[in-house]
């Protein structure tokens, strides 16, 4: 790590310059030293050319808040210490390298970190809020069914299959779903929105095009097979569309 003879050593417990208390010293050279405070943040002090850093490592030090404020957006609170001590590592290394050219490499690993928990956060995130509109929505469906005529069930039970089979596909799908991390929560909402407003439509259109015999006209009066079938269809998101399209090609053709 280096001499330190000449540097005033930080110890746990003590107070840093910063008034702070350390609380855990992540690495401790004649240039650097990267510590954290018992209030959980993350310092560092460079003890060179009156505490400036040069010019060579600039770009260490805009990696760095880069990525602090990645973690701080991003990443989830129970990860962030540990995110926060691989970045203070990362510095320490980046910062002590002899060649600046490659000292930016030393922050892969937390780079890797970060899209690890933020990603895992995107899909925990998007997978509760879908199953969650899911549940709502089918309580909703069948409270009102229940209190209707009995000629709109069929109807109804497309609808609640449907997004049933939305919630399925989700849950299945959920520890390898592609999301966009950097999207605000509020996105990730209403992509879950999204896929179980579609699982309800694919439902219904499965139904319908039964009953209207352009699909699986043999079933349009057996209430279970057009709920198993309106739940595959709220399970697929090719299944409707692919129908749609066909139904385009006949109707070009007729006319």
């Amino acid at each position: 790590m280096g001499d330190t003879s000449n540097v005033t050593r930080l110890k746990t417990g003590e107070q840093s310059s910063t008034g702070q208390i350390v609380d855990s010293i992540l690495g401790q050279s004649a240039k650097v030293t990267v510590f954290t405070t018992k209030d959980r943040h993350l310092r560092w002090q460079y003890h060179e050319n009156g505490g400036e850093v040069p010019d060579d490592r600039l770009s260490v030090l805009n990696e760095f808040d880069s990525l602090m404020t990645e973690i701080k957006v991003f990443v989830p609170q129970h990860n962030r210490p540990e995110a926060f001590t691989r970045l203070g590592k990362a510095l320490f290394t980046s910062l002590n390298a002899k060649d600046s050219g490659s000292a930016l490499t030393n922050f892969d690993i937390v780079k890797s970190f970060i899209a690890q928990s933020s990603t895992q956060r995107a899909r925990f995130l998007y997978t509760a809020f879908a199953l969650g509109t899911a549940a709502l929505v089918i309580i909703v469906l069948l409270t009102i069914d229940h209190s209707l005529a009995a000629p709109n069930t069929v109807f109804f039970y497309g609808a609640v299959f449907g997004a049933a089979g939305a919630a399925v596909s989700v849950m299945q799908r959920s520890r390898d779903i592609h999301l966009d991390v950097r999207l605000p929560d509020r996105a990730l909402y209403l992509q879950a929105c999204i896929r179980v407003t579609l699982g309800i439509i694919f439902g219904l259109l499965l139904v319908l095009a039964s009953k209207a015999n352009l699909i699986m006209g043999t079933i349009k009066d057996d209430l279970p097979a057009l709920c198993v079938f309106a739940l595959v269809a709220g399970f697929s998101e090719r299944m409707i569309p692919d129908l749609i399209e066909r139904l385009e090609t006949r109707a070009k053709k007729d006319q």
